[in-house]
C-alpha cells in the first residue's frame, strides 16, 4: 500500500521511510503470529489489532498523498512532522510486541506474559516515551483507526479534556491547534490519577446526561422505573486476602455495618416477566458510574425485553470503598434475590427462576467474579448452599486480568484516548486495597461508609449538605484539572518492581482477576457471552476467557471500529447503537427457551 511512497520520501525523510519499511516487515510477522491465538477461527487478538491499526495507518498515508497514485511528484512539504512522530511510536510498539511474542513462544503460546517483570520493563518504555511522540495520537490523527462517529466523539472528548487541563485562556489553541491539543493530552493522560477520573465521573452524573437525555430518547418508558433498597445478608462474606468466600457464624463482626441496604434501580416494560430477570452491573473503572448514568442504554434494553425486568446495582465505587466492598454488595443483592423471601415477591412481583448476569467493563469483572463466588458457595467444603446459579453471564469489553501481566492488546492502552495506560492503572490503584494495611483475614468493608447507607432524616440533610459541598469542590477542582501528582507506575524501576511483584500476589485472587479461577470445569451449566472490541486493551483478556470457560455454550463477538465504553455513546454514534443491539440480542438469546416462541430483534 505504501511502497509507491518510498521514491518520493526516501531522500528527504529517511526516518519515516525506515519506519514504514520496518512496519511493513512487522505486519507480515504479525499476520503469522496472530493465527496462533485465534479462538474458534475468529481473527481477534492483540496481534490482529496491531495489524489492523497498521493497515489503517497505511490507508491514512494513501489518502493523504493521493498525488502519488495520480503520478505527480509528492512535494516534501506534504509530509508533516506529526506523521513522522506517529510512525516513530508504532515502530517502538512493534518492538515491544516482538518481545511479547518471544516470551509467548517460550511459554506455551499464552497471550499474557509469563512474568510481571515485562510490565516494569516493556510497559515502562511506552509510558516514558517522549510526549511529542505520544501527542501525535491525541491530536491531528486522534483515533484514526476508529469509525468516523467514534473518532469524532474521541476528538470532542480530548478537546474538552485539554481545555479543562490547560485553562480556558488557551481554549482557542486547544480547539483549533491539534498538535498543541495532543501535547496537552499526552501530559495529562500519561500521569492521570484518581482525581482526574473522579472529575470525569462527575461529568457523567450531570442531569443533562442522567435525566434529560434519557427522557429525550425514551420519554417516560419503560413504564416501571423505581428505586429499590435491598437488605444486606450476614452469612457469607468475602475477605480482602483470603481467596475463597467464607461463612461467618460470628455476627458480631457485622455490628458496625453502616450500610444496611443496597440501592438498586428497577426497569420493566409491559409484558410477561416469565420469572426471569437481568442482573446488571455498570462499568466505570470501579471508580465512577451509577444506574442513572447508564440509562441511555438500560431503558432501551428494558423497552425491548418484552416484560423481563432489569435490576441495576448501585454498588459503592472506589476509592471510597476498595475491594471487596463492591463485590460483597453485589453478592448480597444476588443472595437476597434468590432467597425466596416474601419481600422479594413483594418488591419484584415474582421470585426469579432465570437470572442472566450482565456487566460492561468493571461491571463485567464484578459479575464474572460473582459467578465464581456463587460457585464456591455452592461447592463449599463444609457448608455448601443449594443456590440458584445464574443461567448465563454476558460480559462487555471486560478486564478479566488485573495482575499487570502484559498482553499484545494491552499495548493499545498507551495510545487510547479513553482508556489510556494512566487511566487504567489509576483505576486499578483505586480499586485495590493497600496490601501493607491488610492484616485481617476478614473483609473490612463493614467499617466503611457506603453511599447505600440507611439514613435518618437528619442524616439525609447532612448528606445533602455534603453532596452540595462536593459539587462545588469538584467544580473548583476543574481549575486545577491538569495539575496531577506523579503516579505510582512512573516510579523508578528499583522502586516499581517490588510494588508490582507484591501486587501480583494479591491480584491472582480470582475474585479480582476471574481469569485466574481454578475450577472452570464446575461451571459447565452456565453459558458465557463475551462482547469485545478489536481496539480495546482488554481484548486478549476476553479471548483467553473464551478459551478457559468450560460452560455449556460460549460466544465471542468482536466489534470493529468502536472504542471502550461504546454503550454510553449510543445516542451519538450509529455503529455504537448497532453494537448495543448485539448486546441486547445476546440477552434475548439467553432467555429464548423460556419464551413460548423464539424472539429476535427486528
Amino acid at each position: 500500500m505504501v511502497e509507491e511512497l518510498y521514491p518520493y520520501i526516501v531522500d528527504d525523510f529517511p526516518q519515516l521511510t525506515n519506519n514504514l519499511r520496518e512496519l511493513q516487515k512487522g505486519a507480515h510477522e504479525l499476520a503469522v503470529w496472530a493465527l496462533d491465538y485465534d479462538h474458534n477461527n475468529i481473527q481477534a487478538n492483540g496481534y490482529w489489532s496491531a495489524l489492523r491499526i497498521g493497515t489503517n495507518l497505511g490507508r491514512l498515508l494513501k489518502e493523504k498523498y493521493q498525488a502519488v497514485r495520480e503520478g505527480r511528484e509528492l512535494p516534501p512539504k506534504e509530509i508533516d512532522e506529526t506523521l513522522i512522530l506517529l510512525s516513530d511510536y508504532f515502530a517502538v510498539a512493534l518492538d515491544v510486541l516482538k518481545q511479547l511474542r518471544d516470551d509467548s513462544v517460550a511459554n506455551g503460546l499464552e497471550l499474557h506474559t509469563s512474568s510481571v517483570e515485562y510490565f516494569v520493563d516493556l510497559f515502562g518504555i511506552l509510558l516514558t516515551l517522549d510526549e511529542k511522540m505520544v501527542a501525535s495520537m491525541y491530536g491531528k490523527y486522534c483515533g484514526f483507526w476508529l469509525c468516523p462517529g467514534s473518532r469524532n466523539i474521541m476528538i470532542t472528548c480530548t478537546t474538552a479534556f485539554s481545555v479543562l487541563a490547560d485553562g480556558f485562556s488557551n481554549i482557542f489553541k486547544c480547539v483549533f491547534n491539534s498538535d498543541y491539543r495532543g501535547l496537552v493530552l499526552a501530559k495529562l493522560i500519561k500521569s492521570a490519577d484518581i482525581s482526574f477520573l473522579k472529575k470525569l465521573g462527575f461529568l457523567m452524573e450531570l442531569p443533562v446526561y442522567t435525566t434529560f437525555l434519557p427522557y429525550l430518547l425514551y420519554g417516560n418508558t419503560p413504564e416501571i422505573r423505581r428505586e429499590l433498597r435491598i437488605e444486606r445478608q450476614k452469612e457469607w462474606s468475602i475477605s480482602t486476602l483470603n481467596k475463597k468466600v467464607h461463612r461467618s457464624f460470628d455476627h458480631m463482626q457485622w455490628r458496625n455495618l453502616k450500610s444496611k441496604t443496597i440501592r438498586c434501580k428497577f426497569f420493566q416494560a409491559q409484558g410477561s416477566h416469565h420469572e426471569s430477570l437481568v442482573f446488571h452491573c455498570h462499568g466505570g473503572g470501579f471508580v465512577m458510574g451509577s444506574p442513572e448514568s447508564n440509562e441511555v442504554y438500560l431503558r432501551d434494553w428494558a423497552n425491548r425485553l418484552h416484560g423481563i425486568p432489569i435490576l441495576s446495582i448501585d454498588y459503592t465505587v472506589s476509592p471510597k470503598a476498595k475491594f471487596p466492598t463492591a463485590l460483597q454488595e453485589i453478592l448480597d443483592v444476588y443472595l437476597w434475590l434468590t432467597s425466596r423471601k416474601h419481600k422479594v415477591k413483594d418488591e419484584l412481583g415474582f421470585h426469579p427462576k432465570n437470572i442472566v448476569l450482565i456487566g460492561d467493563s468493571a461491571g463485567g469483572n464484578l459479575i464474572a467474579a460473582l459467578c465464581m463466588v456463587l460457585n464456591d458457595i455452592r461447592t463449599h467444603k463444609h457448608h455448601p448452599l443449594d443456590i440458584l446459579m445464574p443461567k448465563s453471564i454476558i460480559c462487555i469489553y471486560t478486564p478479566f486480568n488485573l495482575t499487570l501481566k502484559l498482553s499484545p492488546s494491552m499495548i493499545l492502552a498507551s495510545c487510547d484516548g479513553f482508556i489510556s495506560a494512566g487511566v487504567m492503572l489509576s483505576c486499578f490503584e483505586a480499586y485495590l486495597p493497600d496490601i501493607s494495611q491488610c492484616h485481617s483475614r476478614y473483609t473490612n468493608f463493614d467499617l466503611s461508609m457506603s453511599k447505600n447507607s440507611l439514613l435518618s432524616f437528619t442524616e439525609y440533610k447532612a448528606q445533602l449538605y455534603e453532596t452540595i459541598k462536593k459539587i462545588f469542590e469538584t467544580l473548583k477542582g476543574f481549575t486545577s484539572f491538569g495539575k496531577l501528582r506523579k503516579s505510582w507506575y512512573l516510579e523508578d524501576k528499583h522502586v516499581l518492581k517490588p510494588k508490582v511483584e507484591k501486587l501480583y500476589e494479591f491480584t491472582t485472587n480470582p475474585y479480582i482477576s476471574p481469569i485466574c479461577y481454578d475450577d472452570f470445569d464446575s461451571l459447565s451449566s452456565i453459558s458465557l457471552h463475551l462482547i469485545a472490541l478489536h481496539f480495546d486493551p482488554f481484548l486478549d483478556d476476553n479471548v483467553t476467557m473464551a478459551r478457559k470457560w468450560k460452560g455449556c455454550y460460549v460466544t465471542l463477538d468482536v466489534i470493529d471500529g468502536l472504542q471502550h465504553g461504546f454503550l454510553n455513546i449510543i445516542p451519538f454514534v450509529g455503529e455504537a447503537k448497532k453494537a448495543s443491539d448485539l448486546c441486547l440480542q445476546r440477552i434475548i438469546d439467553c432467555f429464548n427457551d423460556v419464551f413460548s416462541k423464539k424472539l429476535n430483534l427486528p
